[in-house]
């Protein structure tokens, strides 16, 4: 069984009788007619990192709307300090980018020239580490503070092998919390955008790849 290949995955077999509609029983022992119970759902319209577009809100309000009246318990929830897109977000990039410079990226490409969407990202990722705390100011001063969180979790040069050793384990203190937080609100699935925006037009994922925190 997969399960038994990856001990990281759930043991989930698939459940044949709730598959045929048949009547079936929950963990505390009682008999669900029809193979369905009544679920608890969680959703959210925001990571509070990159709010999405009014089409990808309602999207997710309609499909809770539709839970609802399809007779589950549906709950709107904001998301807590530490488990929302800003943490998400600076984990990812600073796993992403801890080799520094797109190293392992231009590295990959064996000589090929750098294609130009990536310019902007790699001008970032080239600036020297003496002036990234004075540029990060500067850009909360102008209201950027996506931005300056961004250029604070990447590092010309990249990062300490012990340095990147905490990043890892903040990862997967993020990962304990995230679970806690659906057992203890005793969530059996969470809704939320894919993408704060509708599909980009081509050369646009170079301004916009923050609009990913959700996936």
């Amino acid at each position: 069984s997969v399960w038994q290949r990856d001990a990281l995955l759930p043991r989930m077999p698939f459940n044949r009788d709730v598959f045929a509609g048949l009547p079936s029983t929950s963990e505390s022992g009682e008999v669900v007619a029809s193979g369905r119970r009544r679920l608890h759902v969680g959703w959210f319209r925001t990571d509070g990192w990159f709010h999405p577009c009014a089409a990808v809100e309602r999207a997710v309000e309609e499909a809770a709307e539709a839970l609802q009246k399809a007779g589950h318990e549906v709950s709107e929830v904001v998301l807590p300090a530490g488990l929302d897109g800003w943490k998400a977000a600076a984990l990812y990039v600073a796993v992403m980018a801890a080799d520094g410079n797109m190293h392992g990226f231009v590295e990959g490409l064996e000589g090929e020239p750098l294609h130009e969407m990536y310019g902007t990202l790699k001008f970032f990722c080239d600036i020297p580490n003496i002036f990234r705390p004075a540029l990060r100011g500067l850009l909360r001063m102008m209201g950027e503070e996506r931005k300056s969180q961004l250029l604070s979790m990447t590092r010309s040069g990249g990062w300490s092998v012990r340095e990147f050793y905490e990043i890892v384990a903040d990862v997967e203190a993020f990962r304990k919390e995230w679970a806690k937080f659906l057992r203890d609100e005793r969530f059996d699935v969470v809704l939320f955008p894919g993408l704060a925006l509708p599909a980009f037009r081509h050369g646009q994922s170079k301004e916009l790849n923050q609009a990913c925190s959700y996936t």
